[in-house]
């Protein structure tokens, strides 16, 4: 049985493959880095950040917030063992501006 932590990377790769596939938008530099990091260091990465990322603004600009990593960590509990108090926060107050 896969482990939380693996699961949570295969959730990030399918934010890839669906914003690829439904939106028609690109993010090599997420891919990569899911990849190299996996899917929950990559996330931690992105909460982390003092800026907001290019896949956060072009899914903005599509309505497509719910493909995002904040929508992902912040809409779903399953997730937040994986994740601070502070970092779900974080990513909730993301979501909801």
């Amino acid at each position: 049985m896969a482990s939380l932590e693996d699961e949570f990377h295969k959730e990030m790769l399918a934010i890839y493959d669906k914003t690829l596939h439904e939106v028609g938008i690109r993010l090599p530099r997420f891919k990569q880095m899911v990849e190299r990091n996996g899917g929950v260091k990559a996330a931690k990465k992105l909460l982390h950040s003092n800026s907001v990322s290019t896949g956060f603004s072009k899914l903005f600009e599509k309505g497509r917030l719910d493909l995002t990593v904040e929508s992902l960590v912040a809409n779903n509990e399953k997730w937040h063992p994986l994740f601070t108090e502070e970092e779900i926060k974080k990513a909730k107050a993301i979501f909801r501006q």
